[in-house]
């Protein structure tokens, strides 16, 4: 997560279905667990936040990412 950030989990399926591609199941299993696992750790401390609920006309909203405990 830390080198691939938000592209971890994407990057750790295309590598299972690499894997899978060329016969190599457990490796391919084993991505798909860790693709898992990053997904899981991204949506536990990671939350897309808004400055404001409404914004007022003609105002853009851009999402602020924090981490949570």
């Amino acid at each position: 997560m830390d080198q691939y950030g938000p592209y971890a989990a994407r990057i750790s399926h295309e590598r299972a279905e690499a894997a899978d591609g060329i016969g190599d199941l457990l490796s391919a299993d084993a991505w798909r667990d860790i693709a898992q696992a990053i997904e899981l750790l991204q949506t536990s401390y990671y939350k897309i936040e808004t400055r404001r609920s409404t914004p007022r006309p003609g105002e853009r909203v851009e999402p602020m990412l924090r981490v949570v405990s």
